[in-house]
């Protein structure tokens, strides 16, 4: 297990699987885009980036999960046995979306879709990455 050590949440646990993708072109093109697009020029402190938000929202879905799972421990099946392998299947697959949802930004973030052609999103990108 790795961990990431992340300014709001400490420390973050992370898989080896999902290193592989943190240590992803893709994926670390990230630490180039900040999260605010421009607003870093203005305010100093705005200097957060796509990489850290999507390892914070990896973080976070973990967390909602856990807590949902804890309140209905059978949400996903009566069989005890089923009801883990599920649950632990839904949660690896929802730390991935929240870990890959910003593949796809541009490099000024929101303030540059305007630019994109087709009327096109980032989430438009996102889904091309390979």
């Amino acid at each position: 297990m790795y961990q990431f050590r992340d300014p709001v949440h400490g420390f973050i646990d992370v898989s080896e699987d999902e290193l592989k993708i943190i240590n992803s072109s893709p994926f670390q093109r990230l630490r180039n885009i900040h999260q605010l697009a421009t607003t870093y020029l203005v305010y100093h402190g705005a200097e957060h980036t796509r990489f850290g938000h999507s390892i914070g929202v990896m973080h976070l879905t973990s967390r909602v999960f856990d807590s949902i799972s804890q309140k209905v421990p059978n949400i996903f099946s009566d069989d005890s046995n089923e009801n883990k392998c599920r649950t632990a299947w839904y949660r690896q697959l929802l730390r991935l979306i929240g870990l890959t949802h910003d593949l796809g930004h541009a490099p000024f973030s929101h303030a540059s879709e305007e630019l994109f052609e087709n009327g096109k999103q980032h989430e438009d990108y996102t889904d091309n990455v390979r």
